[in-house]
């Protein structure tokens, strides 16, 4: 029942054409980078952070005023299961992609495991993915990626952004410091994944827990979430 219940999201989420070329783009600038100028490969991997920020946005109430969700719903597969099948159909398109270039990091740095498998990297790709995937439930495709990519923007021109690195690599030495380290984190995970193997293992929980909270939220709407039927527009 699971099975056909991922396989059922899967296809209704299925990558389109442009999000195909923007994963190709963005492996295709890693193997540039690989063969170019390798010390600087980690732009490649920020910017599939950038991509999995959208890909993971993948929404659910739009689908489910239109009725795609329909013949799942009848036979009632109960929140958690339609939840875990809706963000693995979500991410799994941005994981290949992170593997990917997992690879190309760590064929130019010569080390293993790359900053994309160690705790922090795979911790933060997690976050990433489950705070973008439950943005996007109840608004409308790619909002995680957009409002998540603005926020950003506006933190780096308001000068914001220098201020939260400073308190990332504040030494914890007490919860509240660790609480700051989490919170900057948690609004630009770029910090741990750039130190990804300096990064403390408290402050990896932290991103971790927060990935995993994402996700609940997103069962409670999954499970909340009801609309009128409305036809496409």
């Amino acid at each position: 029942m699971m099975l056909f219940t991922i396989r059922f999201m899967a296809l209704l989420l299925r990558p389109s054409r442009s999000c195909a070329a923007m994963a190709v783009a963005v492996v295709g600038l890693g193997a540039y980078l690989l063969e170019t100028d390798p010390q600087h490969i980690d732009q490649a991997l920020i910017l599939g952070l950038f991509f999995q920020m959208f890909m993971a946005s993948t929404g659910y109430r739009q689908s489910l005023s239109r009725g795609h969700f329909d013949s799942l719903l009848v036979e009632d597969r109960g929140a958690w299961t339609l939840a875990a099948a809706h963000f693995l159909a979500s991410a799994w398109p941005g994981f290949l992609v992170w593997l990917a270039l997992a690879a190309l990091t760590s064929a130019a740095r010569q080390t293993f495991p790359p900053a994309e498998l160690t705790r922090a990297g795979l911790a933060v790709w997690l976050y990433v993915s489950a705070a973008s995937w439950a943005v996007a439930l109840i608004t409308v495709r790619f909002a995680g990626g957009i409002v998540w990519l603005a926020g950003l923007f506006w933190a780096a021109s308001t000068h914001y952004l220098g201020s939260l690195r400073e308190l990332f690599h504040t030494t914890p030495d007490g919860w509240t410091s660790l609480l700051y380290a989490w919170i900057a984190a948690w609004i630009c995970p770029l910090f741990p994944l750039v130190d990804a193997r300096q990064v403390s293992g408290s402050v990896v929980g932290g991103v971790a827990g927060a990935a995993l909270a994402s996700i609940v939220v997103g069962v409670v709407v999954i499970n909340r979430c009801d609309t009128a039927l409305r036809e496409p527009a």
